[in-house]
């Protein structure tokens, strides 16, 4: 639950460093907390003593989105720093923009047909 609260604290504060155009508040915080497991809430509970084994990537869960956005955190991260951190803030050159477009356009594609077959899994169920 943990991993979970802490991924959710770091897209906001980086959702709302992008919107406002400022620092992040936890960009000098060194973290190497890994994603959150690929679990559904009703397969753990508070008396639960450990959790349980991570469901397989192409199945679909609440926090799917977290793990597959979690690939993508230190790249958005520094993308975030170079634009709005006072000690690192540089225009961005245009090979930096194309990188980044680049790397983050990557990460996307990886993670496109997983979310798709999952999403396609999930609303067939219903």
């Amino acid at each position: 639950m943990r991993r979970r609260i802490w991924a959710v604290l770091r897209e906001l504060d980086l959702q709302s460093s992008f919107e406002c155009g400022l620092p992040t508040l936890l960009h000098n915080i060194d973290d190497n907390v890994a994603a959150p497991a690929n679990l559904d809430d009703e397969d753990f509970d508070e008396t639960a003593a450990a959790l349980p084994v991570s469901k397989t990537l192409s199945q679909y869960t609440c926090t799917s989105y977290q793990y597959h956005s979690s690939r993508s955190w230190n790249l958005r991260l520094e993308i975030s720093q170079s634009l709005f951190s006072s000690r690192m803030s540089k225009a961005l050159t245009y090979e930096d923009v194309l990188r980044y477009t680049h790397e983050i356009t990557q990460v996307i594609d990886s993670s496109r047909p997983r979310m798709q077959k999952q999403l396609r899994v999930k609303t067939t169920r219903k």
